[in-house]
């Protein structure tokens, strides 16, 4: 099983990056309200989806600063079950690229989507069967095929308005739903043998048999593995 990731929003922080860059080219003093609106629409100088894209090529906008706390501690833990979708322009792909994530996740698969025009902004060319994907937006979401589906909103954005799965807010979050999938998938495969699965309290996934005392302690990487 792959757990898909996004980036902007989810692995890094985009929206209080974009406030932080919007002030500082238009020495303004908004807050991160603005970024509840699509492309900022609204609520600054900003007029166009043009004005915006711009903004997501500067390559100040990628800052290690900004990245969202416990991202990339959770997806070392996944190791090479994680992999990342991002869309963007060529030159937005190549700043998070080389400013995150070769820095910080180099050994994290990463699909970049050139995006072709400001309307091209879902993930359905992916191939996300069996998978959990997680994003900021709920139309990738819906757009996709996953399996599960996880909105991760730190600003409860009005694009997000409407959506009834499961959302999360923080990394913490997010580790405590992949477990209980990861759990449920577990138990499930060996719902017609005499194995349970649990979590202890360190977060490790232990195997046991009922007629044995023999028992498999996993890390959550190698419990995914084994789905």
């Amino acid at each position: 099983m792959k757990i898909i990731f996004d980036f902007d929003g989810v692995i890094y922080n985009t929206p209080l990056a974009l406030v932080k860059l919007y002030n500082e080219l238009y020495n303004d003093n908004v807050t991160i309200e603005v970024c509840r609106k699509w492309n900022l629409s609204g609520a600054c100088h900003i007029t166009s989806n043009e004005c915006v894209e711009v903004m997501f090529e500067n390559p100040e906008l990628y800052k290690d600063k900004d990245i969202t706390e416990g991202s990339i501690e959770l997806l070392q833990k996944l190791g090479n079950s994680a992999m990342i979708a991002t869309i963007g322009r060529w030159r937005n792909i190549y700043n998070k690229c080389e400013n995150i994530l070769y820095k910080h996740l180099p050994d994290i698969k990463t699909i970049g989507i050139i995006k072709r025009n400001p309307k091209h902004t879902i993930k359905d060319c992916i191939n996300m069967k069996g998978c959990i994907f997680i994003d900021d937006k709920m139309y990738n979401l819906i757009g996709s095929d996953a399996k599960y589906k996880i909105l991760f909103d730190t600003i409860d954005a009005e694009w997000n308005i409407g959506w009834e799965g499961v959302k999360v807010t923080t990394m913490s979050e997010l580790e405590l739903v992949i477990e209980a999938i990861i759990l449920t998938e577990l138990s499930n495969k060996y719902k017609n043998t005499d194995i349970y699965s649990e979590i202890d309290d360190d977060g490790f996934f232990i195997l046991s048999g009922l007629y044995s005392t023999t028992t498999t302690k996993l890390t959550l990487q190698e419990a995914i593995e084994r789905i």
